[in-house]
């Protein structure tokens, strides 16, 4: 059976909905406990980090988006997870506005020979320590292959085909390649390489000239290209965005770029 709401509760919803969307402290709320799903009054104190006057006077104010439990825990009611996902859809439209607005704005760091030399020399840097460090540049089938993609020489092989042995001969060392780079670059924007070269990955913000740390996830993203499909990775990049100032083509899916890193 289902229990319609009159005009006067409705309009309480909306309110009190519209209430919450105003103020960092609840949608705060909202996004613990949707995440926790069940949080005691002291975990929620202590997760917000405001005092108990403060807290009391958002729950209140939350009272047909909250709900207690027998165990004296609170949970969002079903007028709550409604709140929270009209605010998760408003905050997703939001960064794909920023994106789009990041696409249209002009880029300070255009792919100067400088900077195209610094990420060449860093990438081999990066490449020979990997292949000393796990004993792949004393492997003689692996040296072979190299030489012969060196040279251009792939014999009876087709480019995927070898590619794909190659992925499967040592899978083991491409991802830990992955890895490595992954974390590297969302902890602190450099490989050893970049590093060295005095360059480091940044996010593209909106703002024009607005550059910020790089996610783990975008991190984890864009190395999928440097790692597993650079040529691929590169040839798009180069012949589609390279006028954008993007470099690789998982450069220009992620917002991301590489800049130099300016001494202090």
């Amino acid at each position: 059976m289902t229990t319609r709401l009159s005009s006067r509760e409705k309009q309480l919803g909306e309110e009190e909905l519209f209430s919450v969307l105003g103020h960092r402290f609840r949608i705060g709320i909202l996004d613990l406990l949707h995440e926790n799903v069940e949080l005691s009054y002291t975990e929620l104190l202590e997760m917000l980090g405001i005092d108990e006057g403060l807290l009391n006077f958002h729950l209140r104010k939350m009272r047909k988006l909250v709900k207690i439990t027998e165990a004296k825990t609170y949970m969002l009611s079903d007028l709550g997870k409604t709140a929270h996902a009209l605010i998760k859809a408003a905050q997703d439209m939001m960064e794909d506005s920023e994106q789009l607005s990041a696409l249209g704005g002009p880029i300070s760091i255009a792919l100067t020979p400088d900077l195209v030399l610094r990420r060449v020399f860093a990438f081999v840097v990066d490449g020979a320590v990997l292949l000393f460090s796990t004993g792949l540049f004393f492997d003689k089938n692996f040296l072979a292959f190299l030489l012969s993609a060196l040279e251009l020489r792939f014999a009876y092989l087709l480019l995927p085909e070898l590619s794909y042995q190659t992925i499967a001969a040592y899978s083991h060392i491409f991802f830990a390649a992955y890895i490595i780079f992954t974390v590297l670059e969302s902890y602190k924007g450099q490989t050893l390489g970049k590093f060295l070269f005095k360059i480091r990955v940044v996010k593209v913000r909106a703002a024009p000239d607005t550059r910020g740390r790089i996610s783990l996830m975008d991190s984890a993203v864009r190395n999928i290209g440097k790692v597993f499909l650079l040529p691929l990775d590169l040839l798009l990049g180069v012949v589609l965005y390279s006028r954008r100032g993007y470099l690789r083509f998982f450069d220009f899916y992620t917002r991301s770029t590489v800049e130099r890193v300016m001494p202090i």
